[in-house]
């Protein structure tokens, strides 16, 4: 029987970072039980993990992609154990805007309501779109 050259966990790190940033809060979960203090501080030193420079990251990859809410930024970050602290640099507003740009398929206002609202945002945010998309036309059902 052939034992396969198993991982220190830190090589595991190295291997499971080499694909796109990870939180601080993915590796710990990742590692598990492996997962030690040592191995997390020299990830920071070699700068691997950078909780800031991955919520920035993020923000600014999910926005040029699936344009969504700062709300729902905010909770998805959550989810990853990272905090968004820095301000974005597109406001919601833009952010619709541009997520009904790429969405080509969208028809009705309906269609347009049901969109905006899965990407998180807030009812004057898409009330202000459709104003915008349908030329100040009334909106109200």
């Amino acid at each position: 029987m052939i034992l396969k050259n198993k991982l220190s966990p830190f090589d595991r790190a190295l291997k499971y970072l080499s694909y796109r940033a990870r939180s601080e809060a993915e590796v710990r979960a990742y590692l598990g039980p492996d997962c030690t203090e040592d191995i997390i501080a020299r990830l920071k030193r070699l700068k691997f993990i950078d909780d800031a420079k991955f919520a920035a990251w993020y923000v600014e990859s999910r926005l040029r992609t699936r344009p969504r809410s700062r709300k729902l930024l905010e909770l998805e970050l959550k989810r990853k154990g990272v905090r968004l602290d820095a301000p974005s640099t597109a406001t919601d507003l833009e952010s619709a805007t541009q997520a009904l740009q790429k969405k080509s398929r969208v028809k009705s206002r309906d269609q347009v309501i049901r969109f905006l609202h899965s990407r998180g945002f807030s009812w004057d945010i898409i009330e202000t779109v459709l104003k915008k998309r349908y030329n100040g036309t009334n909106v109200n059902y």
